[in-house]
Protein backbone atom coordinates (compact mmCIF):
# COMPACT_ATOMS: atom_id res chain seq x y z
CA UNK A 1 0.00 0.00 0.00
CA UNK A 2 3.04 2.58 0.89
CA UNK A 3 4.68 1.78 -2.74
CA UNK A 4 1.26 2.30 -4.30
CA UNK A 5 0.56 5.71 -2.19
CA UNK A 6 4.12 6.56 -3.24
CA UNK A 7 4.07 6.04 -6.70
CA UNK A 8 0.49 7.46 -6.71
CA UNK A 9 2.64 10.63 -5.16
CA UNK A 10 5.69 10.69 -7.71
CA UNK A 11 2.90 10.26 -10.49
CA UNK A 12 1.03 13.20 -9.49
CA UNK A 13 3.59 15.38 -9.13
CA UNK A 14 5.69 14.37 -12.75
CA UNK A 15 1.73 15.59 -14.18
CA UNK A 16 1.65 18.24 -12.36
CA UNK A 17 4.95 19.53 -13.58
CA UNK A 18 4.22 18.24 -17.55
CA UNK A 19 0.94 20.54 -17.20
CA UNK A 20 2.82 23.21 -16.01
CA UNK A 21 5.48 23.04 -18.89
CA UNK A 22 2.56 23.16 -21.30
CA UNK A 23 1.32 26.19 -20.13
CA UNK A 24 4.53 27.88 -19.79
CA UNK A 25 5.29 26.73 -23.66
CA UNK A 26 1.64 27.97 -24.53
CA UNK A 27 2.18 31.31 -22.86
CA UNK A 28 5.98 31.13 -24.23
CA UNK A 29 4.71 30.43 -28.04
CA UNK A 30 2.47 33.10 -27.85
CA UNK A 31 4.81 35.41 -26.68
CA UNK A 32 6.68 34.31 -29.89
CA UNK A 33 3.50 34.57 -32.33
CA UNK A 34 1.99 37.88 -30.74
CA UNK A 35 5.18 40.40 -31.41
CA UNK A 36 5.53 38.10 -35.13
CA UNK A 37 2.31 39.90 -35.90
CA UNK A 38 3.18 43.63 -33.53
CA UNK A 39 6.86 43.84 -34.54
CA UNK A 40 6.99 43.91 -37.86
CA UNK A 41 3.53 46.29 -38.48
CA UNK A 42 5.24 48.33 -36.04
CA UNK A 43 8.75 48.86 -37.71
CA UNK A 44 7.10 49.64 -40.82
CA UNK A 45 5.04 52.34 -39.32
CA UNK A 46 7.55 53.95 -37.26
CA UNK A 47 11.11 53.16 -39.04
CA UNK A 48 14.20 52.80 -37.27
CA UNK A 49 14.38 56.13 -35.49
CA UNK A 50 11.19 55.84 -34.12
CA UNK A 51 12.02 52.17 -32.96
CA UNK A 52 15.37 53.05 -31.54
CA UNK A 53 13.48 56.41 -29.40
CA UNK A 54 11.52 53.69 -28.22
CA UNK A 55 13.88 51.17 -26.80
CA UNK A 56 16.46 54.51 -25.86
CA UNK A 57 13.93 55.32 -23.39
CA UNK A 58 13.01 51.91 -21.99
CA UNK A 59 16.26 51.23 -21.45
CA UNK A 60 16.64 53.66 -19.21
CA UNK A 61 13.33 53.40 -17.32
CA UNK A 62 14.44 49.29 -16.87
CA UNK A 63 17.10 50.76 -15.01
CA UNK A 64 15.34 52.73 -12.76
CA UNK A 65 12.84 49.79 -12.52
CA UNK A 66 15.62 47.82 -11.83
CA UNK A 67 16.72 49.79 -8.96
CA UNK A 68 13.43 49.89 -6.88
CA UNK A 69 12.56 46.68 -7.47
CA UNK A 70 15.77 45.47 -5.59
CA UNK A 71 15.76 42.11 -6.55
CA UNK A 72 12.13 41.01 -5.68
CA UNK A 73 10.75 39.89 -9.09
CA UNK A 74 13.40 37.00 -8.47
CA UNK A 75 13.70 36.47 -4.81
CA UNK A 76 9.89 36.85 -4.52
CA UNK A 77 9.09 33.24 -6.31
CA UNK A 78 12.12 31.80 -4.56
CA UNK A 79 10.07 32.71 -0.97
CA UNK A 80 6.87 31.93 -2.16
CA UNK A 81 7.64 28.80 -3.16
CA UNK A 82 8.74 27.91 0.19
CA UNK A 83 5.40 29.15 1.78
CA UNK A 84 2.76 28.35 -0.56
CA UNK A 85 1.75 25.40 1.19
CA UNK A 86 1.07 27.38 4.42
CA UNK A 87 -1.91 30.31 3.49
CA UNK A 88 -1.14 32.63 6.92
CA UNK A 89 2.60 32.70 6.43
CA UNK A 90 1.88 33.11 2.37
CA UNK A 91 0.00 36.22 3.01
CA UNK A 92 2.65 37.58 5.44
CA UNK A 93 5.07 37.48 3.13
CA UNK A 94 2.54 38.27 0.02
CA UNK A 95 2.04 41.90 2.24
CA UNK A 96 5.24 42.60 2.83
CA UNK A 97 7.21 41.81 0.25
CA UNK A 98 3.91 44.21 -2.45
CA UNK A 99 4.27 46.69 0.72
CA UNK A 100 8.09 46.76 0.09
CA UNK A 101 7.63 47.27 -3.51
CA UNK A 102 5.33 50.04 -3.16
CA UNK A 103 7.29 52.03 -0.93
CA UNK A 104 10.64 51.19 -3.05
CA UNK A 105 8.50 52.74 -6.15
CA UNK A 106 7.92 56.02 -4.80
CA UNK A 107 11.78 56.47 -4.77
CA UNK A 108 11.61 54.99 -8.58
CA UNK A 109 9.42 58.68 -9.38
CA UNK A 110 11.87 60.61 -7.36
CA UNK A 111 14.78 59.30 -9.59
CA UNK A 112 12.28 59.88 -12.98
CA UNK A 113 12.05 63.12 -12.35
CA UNK A 114 15.57 64.22 -11.79
CA UNK A 115 16.43 62.03 -14.95
CA UNK A 116 14.06 64.40 -16.56
CA UNK A 117 15.45 66.99 -15.68
CA UNK A 118 19.38 66.28 -16.20
CA UNK A 119 19.14 64.11 -19.24
CA UNK A 120 18.72 66.42 -22.57
CA UNK A 121 17.78 63.26 -25.05
CA UNK A 122 14.72 62.76 -23.01
CA UNK A 123 13.29 66.37 -23.30
CA UNK A 124 13.27 65.58 -26.84
CA UNK A 125 10.13 63.83 -26.29
CA UNK A 126 8.63 63.85 -23.21
CA UNK A 127 5.51 62.67 -22.98
CA UNK A 128 6.45 59.50 -24.60
CA UNK A 129 8.87 59.13 -21.75
CA UNK A 130 6.46 59.79 -18.99
CA UNK A 131 4.00 57.40 -20.79
CA UNK A 132 6.51 54.88 -20.62
CA UNK A 133 7.81 55.26 -17.04
CA UNK A 134 3.87 54.00 -15.61
CA UNK A 135 5.78 50.76 -16.04
CA UNK A 136 7.14 51.35 -13.27
CA UNK A 137 4.35 51.75 -11.44
CA UNK A 138 2.20 48.22 -12.68
CA UNK A 139 6.10 46.38 -11.83
CA UNK A 140 5.44 47.33 -8.18
CA UNK A 141 1.73 46.52 -7.49
CA UNK A 142 2.41 43.32 -10.30
CA UNK A 143 3.13 40.85 -8.03
CA UNK A 144 4.10 38.19 -10.62
CA UNK A 145 6.42 36.45 -8.93
CA UNK A 146 3.82 35.49 -6.72
CA UNK A 147 1.89 33.57 -9.02
CA UNK A 148 5.46 31.93 -10.87
CA UNK A 149 5.92 30.93 -6.94
CA UNK A 150 2.68 29.43 -6.30
CA UNK A 151 3.39 27.96 -9.53
CA UNK A 152 -0.53 28.71 -11.07
CA UNK A 153 0.78 28.54 -14.92
CA UNK A 154 -2.68 28.26 -15.89
CA UNK A 155 -3.94 31.66 -14.55
CA UNK A 156 -0.11 32.91 -16.29
CA UNK A 157 -1.10 32.39 -19.52
CA UNK A 158 -4.56 32.80 -19.80
CA UNK A 159 -4.05 36.44 -18.31
CA UNK A 160 -1.21 36.58 -21.49
CA UNK A 161 -3.24 35.71 -23.69
CA UNK A 162 -5.99 38.30 -22.88
CA UNK A 163 -3.99 41.49 -22.34
CA UNK A 164 -1.47 40.08 -25.39
CA UNK A 165 -4.85 40.50 -27.67
CA UNK A 166 -6.09 43.75 -25.99
CA UNK A 167 -3.17 45.47 -26.46
CA UNK A 168 -2.58 44.22 -30.58
CA UNK A 169 -6.47 45.50 -31.05
CA UNK A 170 -5.13 48.89 -29.93
CA UNK A 171 -2.26 49.05 -31.66
CA UNK A 172 -3.41 47.99 -35.07
CA UNK A 173 -6.41 50.39 -34.71
CA UNK A 174 -4.69 53.40 -33.05
CA UNK A 175 -0.61 53.73 -34.45
CA UNK A 176 -0.97 54.37 -38.37
CA UNK A 177 2.03 56.68 -38.83
CA UNK A 178 5.39 57.37 -37.63
CA UNK A 179 4.29 60.13 -35.54
CA UNK A 180 2.12 58.02 -33.55
CA UNK A 181 4.87 57.10 -31.04
CA UNK A 182 3.07 58.75 -28.12
CA UNK A 183 0.30 55.96 -28.90
CA UNK A 184 2.70 52.80 -29.65
CA UNK A 185 4.08 54.00 -25.89
CA UNK A 186 0.42 53.67 -24.73
CA UNK A 187 0.41 50.02 -26.70
CA UNK A 188 3.45 48.87 -25.07
CA UNK A 189 2.28 50.02 -21.81
CA UNK A 190 -0.74 48.10 -22.04
CA UNK A 191 1.08 44.95 -23.17
CA UNK A 192 3.44 45.06 -20.28
CA UNK A 193 1.49 46.70 -17.46
CA UNK A 194 -1.66 45.40 -18.26
CA UNK A 195 -0.72 42.18 -16.89
CA UNK A 196 0.81 43.26 -13.54
CA UNK A 197 -2.78 45.05 -12.98
CA UNK A 198 -4.56 41.92 -13.58
CA UNK A 199 -2.46 40.56 -11.11
CA UNK A 200 -2.81 43.16 -8.24
CA UNK A 201 -6.79 42.56 -8.87
CA UNK A 202 -6.74 39.03 -8.69
CA UNK A 203 -4.31 38.50 -6.00
CA UNK A 204 -7.09 38.24 -2.98
CA UNK A 205 -8.81 35.14 -3.67
CA UNK A 206 -5.33 32.97 -2.96
CA UNK A 207 -4.69 34.98 0.16
CA UNK A 208 -6.12 35.27 3.91
CA UNK A 209 -6.09 38.60 4.86
CA UNK A 210 -8.11 37.93 8.12
CA UNK A 211 -5.66 35.34 9.40
CA UNK A 212 -2.26 38.26 9.53
CA UNK A 213 -1.71 40.05 12.22
CA UNK A 214 -0.55 43.40 10.55
CA UNK A 215 1.81 44.42 13.79
CA UNK A 216 3.72 40.59 12.56
CA UNK A 217 4.42 42.47 9.11
CA UNK A 218 8.06 42.76 8.87
CA UNK A 219 9.73 44.60 5.52
CA UNK A 220 12.63 44.66 7.04
CA UNK A 221 13.56 40.96 7.09
CA UNK A 222 13.67 41.09 2.91
CA UNK A 223 15.45 43.47 2.87
CA UNK A 224 19.23 41.86 3.07
CA UNK A 225 18.92 38.44 1.06
CA UNK A 226 16.76 40.51 -1.32
CA UNK A 227 19.67 42.60 -1.97
CA UNK A 228 21.66 39.98 -2.84
CA UNK A 229 19.37 39.04 -5.92
CA UNK A 230 19.59 42.56 -6.49
CA UNK A 231 23.37 42.34 -6.99
CA UNK A 232 22.83 39.99 -9.78
CA UNK A 233 20.29 41.34 -11.01
CA UNK A 234 21.65 44.68 -11.77
CA UNK A 235 24.83 43.10 -13.04
CA UNK A 236 22.57 40.73 -15.46
CA UNK A 237 20.85 43.88 -16.59
CA UNK A 238 23.89 46.06 -17.20
CA UNK A 239 24.58 43.92 -20.58
CA UNK A 240 21.01 43.50 -21.51
CA UNK A 241 19.96 47.45 -21.44
CA UNK A 242 23.38 49.21 -21.11
CA UNK A 243 24.20 48.22 -25.38
CA UNK A 244 21.18 50.12 -26.10
CA UNK A 245 21.73 52.93 -23.57
CA UNK A 246 25.29 53.51 -24.68
CA UNK A 247 24.09 53.35 -28.54
CA UNK A 248 21.62 55.90 -27.97
CA UNK A 249 24.73 58.24 -27.01
CA UNK A 250 27.43 57.23 -28.10
CA UNK A 251 25.71 56.62 -31.78
CA UNK A 252 22.30 57.60 -32.21
CA UNK A 253 18.39 56.29 -32.50
CA UNK A 254 18.88 54.21 -35.33
CA UNK A 255 21.66 52.59 -34.38
CA UNK A 256 19.59 51.63 -31.51
CA UNK A 257 16.59 50.72 -34.15
CA UNK A 258 18.33 48.19 -35.95
CA UNK A 259 20.07 46.69 -32.97
CA UNK A 260 16.86 46.50 -31.18
CA UNK A 261 16.04 44.74 -33.83
CA UNK A 262 18.11 41.72 -34.16
CA UNK A 263 17.79 41.77 -30.46
CA UNK A 264 14.39 41.32 -30.45
CA UNK A 265 14.25 38.47 -32.65
CA UNK A 266 17.04 36.72 -30.17
CA UNK A 267 15.70 37.36 -27.82
CA UNK A 268 12.14 35.80 -28.78
CA UNK A 269 13.95 32.28 -29.70
CA UNK A 270 16.02 32.40 -26.18
CA UNK A 271 12.31 32.80 -24.63
CA UNK A 272 11.69 28.75 -26.62
CA UNK A 273 15.30 27.00 -24.80
CA UNK A 274 14.46 29.56 -21.13
CA UNK A 275 10.28 28.32 -20.89
CA UNK A 276 10.96 25.44 -18.91
CA UNK A 277 12.84 27.97 -16.64
CA UNK A 278 9.57 29.49 -15.62
CA UNK A 279 8.62 25.97 -14.26
CA UNK A 280 11.50 24.55 -12.93
CA UNK A 281 12.76 27.56 -10.63
CA UNK A 282 9.92 27.65 -7.69
CA UNK A 283 9.64 23.09 -8.19
CA UNK A 284 13.98 23.02 -7.60
CA UNK A 285 13.26 26.08 -5.09
CA UNK A 286 10.44 23.78 -3.31
CA UNK A 287 12.17 20.55 -3.46
CA UNK A 288 15.63 21.80 -1.91
CA UNK A 289 13.92 23.41 1.01
CA UNK A 290 12.31 19.82 1.31
CA UNK A 291 15.63 18.21 1.22
CA UNK A 292 14.98 15.93 -2.19
CA UNK A 293 17.96 16.20 -3.44
CA UNK A 294 17.63 13.13 -5.69
CA UNK A 295 14.65 14.64 -7.03
CA UNK A 296 16.44 17.90 -7.48
CA UNK A 297 19.44 16.02 -9.76
CA UNK A 298 16.72 14.39 -11.87
CA UNK A 299 14.73 17.73 -12.24
CA UNK A 300 17.87 19.89 -13.32
CA UNK A 301 19.86 17.17 -15.45
CA UNK A 302 16.30 16.99 -17.51
CA UNK A 303 16.03 20.92 -17.98
CA UNK A 304 19.40 20.95 -18.65
CA UNK A 305 18.88 18.54 -21.57
CA UNK A 306 15.79 20.20 -22.78
CA UNK A 307 17.34 23.62 -23.37
CA UNK A 308 20.30 21.90 -25.55
CA UNK A 309 18.06 19.92 -27.48
CA UNK A 310 16.39 23.28 -28.02
CA UNK A 311 19.31 25.64 -28.04
CA UNK A 312 21.78 24.42 -30.73
CA UNK A 313 19.31 24.16 -33.58
CA UNK A 314 18.03 27.96 -32.73
CA UNK A 315 21.23 29.00 -32.62
CA UNK A 316 22.69 27.91 -35.92
CA UNK A 317 19.32 28.23 -37.58
CA UNK A 318 19.24 32.19 -36.76
CA UNK A 319 22.30 32.41 -38.19
CA UNK A 320 21.35 30.66 -41.52
CA UNK A 321 18.46 32.52 -41.57
CA UNK A 322 18.84 35.82 -40.33
CA UNK A 323 19.07 37.68 -43.69
CA UNK A 324 15.27 36.39 -44.42
CA UNK A 325 13.92 36.70 -41.23
CA UNK A 326 14.87 40.50 -40.48
CA UNK A 327 13.31 40.82 -44.09
CA UNK A 328 9.82 39.15 -43.19
CA UNK A 329 10.35 40.78 -39.34
CA UNK A 330 11.25 43.81 -39.81
CA UNK A 331 11.15 44.74 -43.13
CA UNK A 332 13.88 45.95 -45.45
CA UNK A 333 14.53 49.37 -44.17
CA UNK A 334 16.13 47.15 -41.32
CA UNK A 335 18.55 45.69 -43.68
CA UNK A 336 21.82 47.11 -41.52
CA UNK A 337 20.08 44.10 -38.41
CA UNK A 338 21.35 41.53 -40.27
CA UNK A 339 24.56 41.11 -39.37
CA UNK A 340 23.72 42.30 -35.65
CA UNK A 341 21.41 39.13 -35.78
CA UNK A 342 24.21 36.66 -37.03
CA UNK A 343 26.27 37.80 -34.02
CA UNK A 344 24.22 37.78 -31.42
CA UNK A 345 22.40 34.23 -32.71
CA UNK A 346 24.47 32.13 -30.30
CA UNK A 347 23.63 33.75 -26.94
CA UNK A 348 20.52 31.57 -27.45
CA UNK A 349 22.67 28.50 -26.05
CA UNK A 350 24.68 30.69 -24.27
CA UNK A 351 21.78 32.17 -21.97
CA UNK A 352 20.36 29.08 -21.82
CA UNK A 353 22.87 27.23 -20.04
CA UNK A 354 23.46 30.12 -17.91
CA UNK A 355 20.20 30.34 -16.67
CA UNK A 356 20.18 26.99 -15.58
CA UNK A 357 23.18 26.91 -13.92
CA UNK A 358 22.71 29.90 -11.65
CA UNK A 359 18.65 30.40 -11.52
CA UNK A 360 18.05 26.65 -11.23
CA UNK A 361 20.68 25.08 -9.19
CA UNK A 362 22.94 27.52 -7.99
CA UNK A 363 19.93 30.63 -6.73
CA UNK A 364 17.51 27.50 -5.02
CA UNK A 365 20.67 26.29 -3.00
CA UNK A 366 21.70 29.09 -1.45
CA UNK A 367 24.93 30.11 -3.96
CA UNK A 368 24.01 33.31 -5.94
CA UNK A 369 26.61 35.06 -4.58
CA UNK A 370 28.41 32.70 -7.32
CA UNK A 371 26.18 34.03 -9.88
CA UNK A 372 26.45 37.72 -9.02
CA UNK A 373 30.05 37.22 -8.67
CA UNK A 374 29.56 35.80 -12.54
CA UNK A 375 27.48 38.29 -14.25
CA UNK A 376 29.00 41.12 -12.56
CA UNK A 377 32.77 40.42 -14.10
CA UNK A 378 29.98 40.07 -17.62
CA UNK A 379 29.01 43.55 -16.74
CA UNK A 380 32.46 45.09 -16.89
CA UNK A 381 33.67 43.17 -19.54
CA UNK A 382 30.10 44.41 -21.86
CA UNK A 383 30.99 48.14 -20.50
CA UNK A 384 34.78 47.97 -21.58
CA UNK A 385 33.89 46.44 -24.93
CA UNK A 386 30.78 49.01 -25.36
CA UNK A 387 33.26 52.20 -25.76
CA UNK A 388 35.26 50.31 -27.74
CA UNK A 389 33.52 48.79 -30.47
CA UNK A 390 29.98 51.09 -30.38
CA UNK A 391 32.06 54.06 -32.18
CA UNK A 392 33.57 51.64 -34.27
CA UNK A 393 31.04 49.33 -35.34
CA UNK A 394 27.86 50.71 -33.85
CA UNK A 395 24.97 48.28 -33.60
CA UNK A 396 27.09 45.99 -34.90
CA UNK A 397 29.55 46.65 -32.08
CA UNK A 398 26.90 46.49 -29.37
CA UNK A 399 26.12 42.96 -30.78
CA UNK A 400 29.47 41.43 -30.48
CA UNK A 401 30.12 42.92 -26.85
CA UNK A 402 27.45 41.26 -25.59
CA UNK A 403 27.99 38.01 -27.20
CA UNK A 404 31.14 38.18 -25.47
CA UNK A 405 30.08 39.06 -22.07
CA UNK A 406 27.33 36.44 -22.04
CA UNK A 407 30.01 33.97 -23.11
CA UNK A 408 32.39 35.09 -20.10
CA UNK A 409 29.41 35.20 -17.71
CA UNK A 410 28.66 31.57 -18.81
CA UNK A 411 32.41 29.82 -18.42
CA UNK A 412 33.07 31.82 -15.23
CA UNK A 413 29.62 30.44 -13.57
CA UNK A 414 30.78 26.60 -15.07
CA UNK A 415 34.38 27.37 -13.26
CA UNK A 416 32.87 28.65 -9.99
CA UNK A 417 30.06 26.37 -9.91
CA UNK A 418 30.96 23.39 -10.99
CA UNK A 419 30.79 20.92 -8.09
CA UNK A 420 27.68 22.26 -6.66
CA UNK A 421 26.06 20.56 -10.58
CA UNK A 422 24.71 17.75 -10.01
CA UNK A 423 25.42 15.74 -13.39
CA UNK A 424 27.65 16.10 -16.04
CA UNK A 425 27.95 19.37 -18.37
CA UNK A 426 29.79 16.93 -21.21
CA UNK A 427 27.02 14.23 -22.25
CA UNK A 428 26.21 12.17 -25.32
CA UNK A 429 23.15 14.17 -25.99
CA UNK A 430 25.12 17.20 -26.30
CA UNK A 431 27.60 15.80 -28.96
CA UNK A 432 24.01 14.16 -30.31
CA UNK A 433 22.46 17.92 -30.58
CA UNK A 434 25.92 19.65 -31.66
CA UNK A 435 26.19 17.10 -34.76
CA UNK A 436 22.98 17.21 -35.57
CA UNK A 437 22.45 21.37 -35.33
CA UNK A 438 25.67 21.42 -37.46
CA UNK A 439 24.56 18.64 -40.31
CA UNK A 440 21.21 20.18 -40.16
CA UNK A 441 22.93 24.01 -40.39
CA UNK A 442 24.74 22.96 -43.52
CA UNK A 443 21.94 21.65 -45.33
CA UNK A 444 20.34 24.65 -44.41
CA UNK A 445 22.64 27.36 -45.60
CA UNK A 446 22.83 25.68 -49.03
CA UNK A 447 18.95 25.59 -49.02
CA UNK A 448 18.62 29.20 -48.14
CA UNK A 449 20.94 30.29 -51.07
CA UNK A 450 18.71 28.38 -54.12
CA UNK A 451 15.23 29.36 -52.40
CA UNK A 452 13.53 32.66 -52.86
CA UNK A 453 12.24 34.73 -50.26
CA UNK A 454 9.81 34.58 -48.43
CA UNK A 455 9.56 30.41 -49.16
CA UNK A 456 13.04 29.54 -48.37
CA UNK A 457 12.21 30.48 -44.70
CA UNK A 458 9.16 27.81 -44.55
CA UNK A 459 11.48 25.24 -46.73
CA UNK A 460 14.50 25.97 -44.16
CA UNK A 461 12.65 25.19 -41.23
CA UNK A 462 10.77 22.34 -42.56
CA UNK A 463 14.33 20.73 -44.08
CA UNK A 464 15.91 21.63 -40.82
CA UNK A 465 13.42 20.13 -38.51
CA UNK A 466 13.20 17.10 -40.35
CA UNK A 467 17.13 16.28 -40.76
CA UNK A 468 17.81 17.23 -36.61
CA UNK A 469 14.80 15.35 -36.00
CA UNK A 470 16.13 11.84 -38.07
CA UNK A 471 19.36 12.44 -37.10
CA UNK A 472 18.27 12.49 -33.21
CA UNK A 473 15.82 9.30 -33.90
CA UNK A 474 18.88 7.26 -35.34
CA UNK A 475 21.16 8.30 -32.46
CA UNK A 476 18.70 7.13 -30.03
CA UNK A 477 18.46 10.16 -28.14
CA UNK A 478 16.69 9.37 -24.59
CA UNK A 479 14.78 12.45 -24.94
CA UNK A 480 13.24 12.26 -28.77
CA UNK A 481 12.73 8.37 -28.28
CA UNK A 482 10.78 8.88 -24.61
CA UNK A 483 8.71 11.25 -26.74
CA UNK A 484 8.23 8.39 -29.32
CA UNK A 485 7.49 5.60 -26.94
CA UNK A 486 5.02 8.35 -25.20
CA UNK A 487 3.01 9.40 -28.43
CA UNK A 488 2.69 5.36 -29.63
CA UNK A 489 1.48 4.29 -25.64
CA UNK A 490 -0.92 6.21 -26.41
CA UNK A 491 -2.33 5.27 -29.66
CA UNK A 492 -2.73 1.82 -28.51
Amino acid sequence: IFKIKLFIRLLHKELINCINLIYSIINTVSGLLFPLFTFPYATRVLMPEGIGQVNFYNSIIAYVTLLVGMGIPTYGIREIARVRDNKEELTRVTIELLSLSVFLCIGGYLIIGGVCLWIDPIKENFPLFLILSSILFFNAIGCNWFYSGVEDFKYITFRGLIVRVIATIFLFVCVKTKDDLFLYGIYYVVSYGGSYLVNFLCLGRYLDISSVKFRHINLSRHIKPALAVFIFSLATSIYLQLDKAMLGFLADNESVGYYSAASQISHLLLLLATAIGTVMLPRASNLVKNKKYDEFRVLTQKSYQFVLLIAFPLSLGCIALSPALIQLLCGEMFANATSSLQILSPIVLIIGISNLIGMQILYPIGKINLVTISTSIGAIVNLLLNVIFIPMFREDGAAFSTLIAELSVTLILILLGRKYIPFSLITKECFYYFIASIVMFVICVSIAQFTVYPYNIFVVIGVGLFVYITILIIAKDSMIMDLINRKICNQL
